[in-house]
């Protein structure tokens, strides 16, 4: 394989689902490695959108992958966000959607919280924040990840 096919070949697809009554998308990286080894989500920081993961993801080899635009970032829907927690409610919703709740999931600042919320009622095998600690802490749920 050259080296033109073999980034080409992990380039990620784009997908769009409606949930939680909103347009959300996301991209999806190693599709066909799904279910060899735990599928990894990684949910992006303020401002920030799914691409932002692109080289972290290329560093993770045969992978399947998958990196959402939350709400009102990226090319998921503009829409208002009146709270984080609507941000988790959007997680929990496509995690579901996609029957991914084995996923590991990988959240940076506002996307380590989002992960932590969708923590409080979910079980994920592992879970890791990058700077995600707001002024008011972690979840109850994160503490169990972490044994």
């Amino acid at each position: 394989m050259t080296a033109a096919q073999k980034s080409r070949a992990q380039d990620p697809t784009q997908q769009r689902a409606r949930v939680n009554g909103i347009e959300l998308t996301w991209f999806e990286w190693g599709r066909a490695l799904r279910g060899r080894k735990p599928s990894i989500l990684f949910v992006h920081a303020t401002g920030f959108h799914a691409r932002v993961w692109g080289e972290v993801i290329r560093h993770l080899g045969e992978r399947h992958v998958i990196a959402v635009d939350q709400r009102g970032h990226g090319r998921s829907e503009k829409t208002a966000i009146q709270h984080w927690r609507e941000m988790g409610e959007d997680l929990s919703a496509l995690v579901h959607e996609l029957a991914m709740e084995d996923a590991i999931g990988v959240g940076h600042s506002m996307g380590g919280f989002i992960t932590q919320k969708y923590l409080e009622t979910h079980n994920a095998p592992a879970a890791a924040s990058l700077g995600s600690n707001p002024h008011f802490g972690l979840c109850r749920g994160f503490g169990r990840v972490l044994r």
